[in-house]
């Protein structure tokens, strides 16, 4: 019987967000042909829970005083806990003879590339976000063996500096489970626990960053309250994370107190199934500023609910204006506030928008397909670094 390739995957922070709902499918799609393990340094139990959950292995490498950029006024107890995590990672791709290391972040992706140097191990860096990338990363790709980014924004970000090694780039757009992420009514019981029963709501899914603009949806539904439409509720689903966005959620409370929003708003911190939240919603706003993909799109899509969505970034790759979603420029209540305003009162193109939603993500977003090139990826790139004896 043919041995199982070990990858492992290097997640140093752990916050849950839709990059880790992309990984899990990435890693499920390796099954049964790859073992995986992932390789974690933010202590966070919900992260753990996620992962275990889903039947995968976890471990923890404690990387003190590097999450978070450490203490840079101490450059050189910064230096020493940085190359005590390499030694430590590069030990276990040793013993676990990995023959693929996959990174995440920028602090991710630079030590799998250094803890694959002068390995049979192919290092990976994925790219999620547009704004990583810097003069840093451009030594990370060099010491890379491949970069796979998931979208043409984060790709027309990267290609600046990466257009001298072309065949190190790929692009994967993200995927979702269809099965997973199925139309259906919204749960009765769970919208009256929430205070949400015969209103209508406008759902927010994801981390509070500011790129996402939670603040500007905010601002939005004070403009939709003082035009009358005080039966509206707002529904967060989330936390947000004060090492990563310092300040950020103390802002958003001052928001909602300065409005007199306290009562539109309904909270649920991090829930770790959000399908029944997203079927809560008559109307889902992603109304991020230069989002690199949207995996909030495309499950609220997948779940037949009409968004309403940034137009720039990553998002008009996923969805056209007017056809399955409605697009507005981003950080501009007034523009949210009209779209949202004429989705509440025409039933009609809401439901066109969910049926045309539904289909696109069956027609580009289908995680089986996204595992597929994952998965053949995967594979041309240990051949690849294996050579023709291989």
């Amino acid at each position: 019987m043919k041995k199982k390739r070990t990858a492992v995957f290097y997640v140093p922070y752990t916050i849950i967000g839709g990059s880790h709902h992309s990984l899990l499918g990435f890693i499920e799609g390796l099954r049964p042909g790859w073992r995986t393990l992932v390789v974690y340094s933010e202590e966070n139990p919900e992260f753990t829970r996620l992962y275990t959950g889903r039947g995968v292995e976890c471990r923890r490498l404690e990387v003190p005083g590097i999450l978070h950029h450490g203490d840079l006024r101490r450059p050189w107890r910064l230096a020493s806990d940085f190359l005590r995590a390499i030694r430590g990672l590069r030990r276990l791709v040793r013993e676990e003879r990995a023959a693929l290391i996959y990174g995440e972040s920028f602090l991710g992706r630079l030590m799998a590339a250094l803890a694959a140097l002068g390995l049979p191990t192919v290092s990976v860096g994925y790219i999620r976000m547009c704004s990583d990338l810097g003069l840093l990363d451009r030594l990370t790709y060099a010491l890379a063996d491949a970069y796979v980014v998931i979208s043409e924004t984060v790709l027309r970000a990267a290609v600046p500096w990466a257009k001298m090694r072309p065949r190190k780039l790929f692009k994967v757009y993200n995927g979702v489970w269809l099965d997973r992420f199925s139309p259906g009514p919204a749960d009765l019981e769970l919208k009256k626990s929430l205070g949400l029963e015969g209103r209508p709501v406008i759902g927010y899914y994801g981390r509070f960053a500011p790129f996402k603009c939670p603040d500007t949806l905010l601002q939005s539904l004070a403009i939709l309250r003082k035009r009358g439409r005080t039966e509206v509720r707002l529904l967060l689903v989330g936390k947000p994370h004060e090492a990563a966005y310092p300040g950020f959620a103390a802002k958003l409370e001052q928001l909602i107190e300065r409005e007199g929003l306290q009562e539109a708003v309904v909270r649920t911190g991090y829930v770790e199934d959000v399908r029944p939240y997203v079927r809560a919603a008559d109307i889902v706003a992603v109304p991020s500023d230069l989002e690199p993909f949207g995996r909030a799109v495309i499950e609220a899509m997948a779940l037949a609910r009409p968004v309403v969505g940034g137009n720039n970034g990553g998002i008009p790759e996923i969805a056209t204006d007017g056809v399955d979603a409605l697009l507005v420029p981003p950080r501009e209540p007034e523009a949210l506030a009209l779209a949202l305003e004429r989705l509440l009162d025409d039933p009609e193109l809401r439901g066109r928008l969910a049926e045309a939603g539904r289909r696109t993500v069956e027609r580009r977003f289908d995680m089986r397909t996204n595992q597929r090139k994952l998965r053949a990826l995967m594979g041309f790139l240990v051949r690849r670094k294996a050579g023709p004896a291989a």
